[in-house]
């Protein structure tokens, strides 16, 4: 991608905008209690910028190598993705979490 200049200044500009938004949320989650108060920034940061590239791959990881249902691929992956967040849950917000997996059939 280095040789589409356009397309790389696009896409920095909007991961750059995307990790601001997503930084901002971070920090209202952690003040209305979702996450633990003790998350480091540098830590949620990372978490973004994770999500962001799982973001742009986890389709083409599921066409080609999950095997399953469409419905249990889409609950696999989202499982997959939103576990990265569990450790830095308040209890709380963990027991929601949990049962959302428990209703979508995890």
């Amino acid at each position: 991608m280095n040789n589409f200049s356009d397309i790389k200044k696009a896409y920095l500009r909007h991961t750059k905008r995307e990790g601001k938004s997503i930084e901002q949320l971070f920090e209202v989650y952690i003040r209305i209690g979702i996450f633990k108060k003790s998350m480091k920034i540098e830590v949620a940061k990372k978490l973004i910028r994770v999500g962001q590239m799982v973001n742009i791959s986890w389709m083409t990881d599921a066409e080609i190598n999950f095997k399953g249902s469409e419905k249990r691929k889409l609950n696999h992956y989202l499982e997959l993705c939103c576990s990265i967040i569990e450790p830095y849950l308040t209890p709380s917000a963990l027991q929601q979490y949990e049962k959302f997996f428990q209703q979508i059939g995890k």
